[in-house]
């Protein structure tokens, strides 16, 4: 016979409450979308002492993320390098992984150390000149 563990609710929604969800709900997330042929995503939380927001994003397993295929679409007219690229940017490397698409000033996702970061298009193009 098990016993079930009743938990307390949180008595304010804080940033390592928000980290400890979104980690269960990214395990859930995973297994739904190993049963059905998905790569779901749960990204953009935000949150206040009283309640939080996020969204998630859906691909098929194998195909292509919006994100990636954004930058795809605007490479040969704005001529930066392949996905993926390795660029050097302040005398550090950082992985091109993608676009995001309403951005007007920072549009290129960057990857570092399992960090994301932005970058404009003039810095790209400067950092494949290195």
């Amino acid at each position: 016979m098990t016993r079930k563990i009743k938990r307390r609710p949180p008595a304010k929604i804080d940033r390592d409450f928000l980290r400890r969800f979104e980690k269960r709900l990214q395990s859930a997330l995973d297994k739904i979308g190993d049963q059905m042929g998905l790569v779901l995503t749960a990204k953009g939380m935000t949150f206040s002492e009283s309640n939080f927001s996020g969204r998630y994003e859906a691909h098929l397993k194998g195909g292509m993320p919006k994100i990636e295929r954004d930058y795809i679409q605007r490479n040969p007219h704005l001529n930066l390098p392949p996905l993926f690229t390795i660029v050097e940017l302040n005398g550090k490397p950082y992985k091109i992984v993608g676009w995001r698409k309403r951005a007007t000033k920072r549009p290129v996702l960057l990857e570092r150390n399992a960090k994301n970061y932005t970058a404009t298009v003039l810095q790209i193009q400067k950092g494949m000149k290195k």
